[in-house]
C-alpha cells in the first residue's frame, strides 16, 4: 500500500508540472532537451 500511495504522488506530481507548463502554452527547454535525448535513433 506504501508503494502505491508514493506511485500516486509521483503521478500527482507530474501532472501538476504538465498543466502548469499547459497553462503558461510553454514547454522548457530542459524537456524539450530531454525528450529529445531519450528519443529513439
Amino acid at each position: 500500500m506504501h508503494a502505491f500511495w508514493q506511485w500516486e504522488q509521483h503521478l500527482l506530481a507530474r501532472i501538476r508540472a504538465v498543466l502548469l507548463i499547459l497553462a503558461e502554452g510553454d514547454i522548457p527547454e530542459s524537456w524539450q532537451a530531454s525528450a529529445d535525448n531519450n528519443r529513439p535513433e
